[in-house]
């Protein structure tokens, strides 16, 4: 698969499963690795209609920042705070919490479910040992599940 340049996406790099690109956008002003799986093969027709329903996808995400972000606080906050915090650090409150996660890697699925991977500075604060935090958000841009 050749590369491909898209009026939203800008140019999409091959990739195992579809495409790939590094992006800064409204989400945060760190860039991060976004994926887009696509089995559309060589049909020009089916690859617009796959990348228009990523940047549906995408869209949602980016509208329901809010909810996705309470559910960070309210899942991976506790669970640091409680157990994974060590007695040389204070506990945190959710706007230190969120100042140290960003997106290293968005994947929009063929389903549009969309994984995002967040890590964490280290170099401030160690949050999960090396684990990335992980939100999977359904195709109306719902968080379906959280893990590390």
């Amino acid at each position: 698969m050749p590369e491909h340049s898209d009026a939203y996406w800008g140019i999409l790099h091959p990739h195992l499963h579809g495409w790939q690109m590094t992006w800064t956008h409204a989400v945060q002003s760190r860039s991060f690795e976004i994926q887009i799986n696509d089995d559309s093969g060589d049909d020009t027709r089916a690859r617009a209609a796959r990348l228009e329903n990523a940047q549906g996808c995408y869209e949602r995400f980016v509208a329901n920042q809010p909810v996705i972000r309470q559910e960070i606080i309210d899942y991976f906050l506790p669970l640091y705070n409680g157990e994974w915090r060590d007695d040389e650090h204070p506990e945190l409150t959710s706007e230190q919490f969120l100042e140290h996660i960003y997106i290293e890697t968005l994947i929009i699925r063929t389903n549009n479910e969309i994984e995002v991977f967040y890590y964490y500075d280290d170099n401030k604060l160690d949050l999960f040992v090396g684990h990335h935090l992980l939100l999977v958000i359904d195709k109306h841009g719902n968080v379906r599940d959280r893990s590390l």
